[in-house]
């Protein structure tokens, strides 16, 4: 995905399939719960790439950052989520001063962090760059295209998260702005 794709001329083919896939995702809840349901059936021993196929189905395109922002919005996307996610879900991230040392509960408190951290900007959008499986952690590094609110100005960068699985749910995940930390982090230094 080129900087171009989000801040001017025509986005790529491949880029609108998946804002598609994101959108219709948001369109039916019910359905992705259902999907996701079905996948958590199957033990991650059994299908060694599984957590990492899940982590592959993110959601990308501009949409990002408007998921925290409307209730429907989020509602559909928790709905949808919820079912990968431990009754004792956390995330942590340092993206922004307010993050650090903070730990955020729960699905409500993931949404706080998310709309914290997309609130300058009017689009962002993400793509899979990298997924490393490491047993019961996947390390996925994505690239990230912004465009601020109030200039326009578009940013492209990479930020990387550390999910911790649980009996084949997300117990964990740990948000970075640079891949290395985060390979480091989970003891994967390149």
């Amino acid at each position: 995905m080129s900087q171009e794709n989000l801040a001017y001329g025509r986005p790529s083919l491949t880029f609108r399939l998946e804002r598609l896939r994101t959108r219709l995702g948001l369109r039916f809840p019910a359905a992705v719960a259902l999907v996701l349901r079905l996948l958590l059936l199957v033990p991650a021993r059994w299908w060694p790439s599984r957590n990492r196929m899940l982590m592959r189905n993110f959601p990308v395109g501009p949409d990002i950052a408007r998921i925290p922002r409307e209730d429907s919005t989020w509602a559909a996307y928790s709905q949808g989520v919820a079912p990968i996610l431990r009754p004792e879900f956390t995330y942590e991230d340092d993206f922004l001063p307010d993050h650090a040392g903070e730990t955020y509960r729960g699905v409500d408190g993931l949404r706080r962090a998310w709309a914290g951290w997309v609130e300058p900007f009017e689009e962002m959008a993400y793509a899979p760059v990298r997924i490393v499986d490491s047993g019961d952690r996947v390390i996925s590094i994505h690239q990230v295209q912004t465009r601020a609110r109030r200039t326009g100005i578009v940013q492209d960068f990479q930020a990387a998260y550390i999910w911790t699985f649980r009996d084949g749910r997300i117990l964990h995940c740990r948000g970075f702005l640079n891949a290395d930390q985060a390979l480091k982090a989970a003891g994967l230094e390149e």
